[in-house]
């Protein structure tokens, strides 16, 4: 019976929010975690996601699975927890020159600090600018298969001319057909391409 009791008393007190947060600080990033210029980041990181999957050639499996399932949500990860870092240290840089005279000594300290922060900032933007990179392909993929699938109405189109006798005309919408196909085929094979570099470096020091 006391083994049992204490066995329910450990399991309340595992399960108990503040521990739970303590567990699983590593595995979740929350809105408070961000300053300012860490969330403007975050946001662009998050609609460049929902633009991907939102997409009509993902959700048809135009797109390479693996990028998509696999390597974008791990870049999504990766960079809150470096924005969440970046935000931890911004904050320790204010605070180590709050209430103080900025002396050559102190500024010898944090001027490479600085310069550190300022590289990952710039690191991540970049990361970030490849995933919007990426969903603009999907974009551009998705008006490609639009036009794809209006290529369905040309034979409306065709038998409007074909009784209006424009042979010319005609001869447009096939060339046009010819070149949409083109278009969608290439849109797609970048938007792949484009997926394909979002291999994720290791960044098992920042844990």
């Amino acid at each position: 019976m006391a083994a049992a009791a204490a066995t329910l008393l450990a399991r309340k007190r595992l399960k108990s929010p503040k521990r739970l947060a303590r567990l699983y600080r590593d595995r979740y990033v929350l809105p408070s975690d961000l300053d300012n210029e860490a969330h403007a980041l975050l946001k662009r990181t998050a609609d460049a996601t929902m633009t991907v999957t939102g997409s009509q050639v993902s959700r048809q499996g135009f797109l390479d699975s693996v990028a998509n399932n696999v390597l974008f949500p791990q870049q999504l990860w990766e960079i809150s927890r470096l924005l969440r870092f970046q935000s931890i240290l911004r904050a320790e840089q204010v605070a180590a020159t709050h209430g103080v005279i900025v002396t050559p000594e102190l500024t010898a300290v944090l001027a490479p600090q600085r310069q550190a922060l300022q590289h990952s900032v710039a690191m991540v933007t970049q990361r970030i600018m490849e995933l919007e990179a990426y969903a603009r392909r999907t974009q551009e993929a998705d008006a490609a298969l639009r036009a794809h699938e209006q290529l369905q109405n040309n034979d409306k189109y065709r038998y409007l001319l074909a009784h209006t006798d424009d042979r010319m005309g005609m001869q447009n919408l096939l060339q046009q057909a010819t070149a949409l196909e083109n278009t969608l085929a290439r849109s797609v094979q970048n938007a792949i391409a484009a997926g394909r570099t979002l291999a994720a470096p290791d960044l098992k020091h920042w844990r």
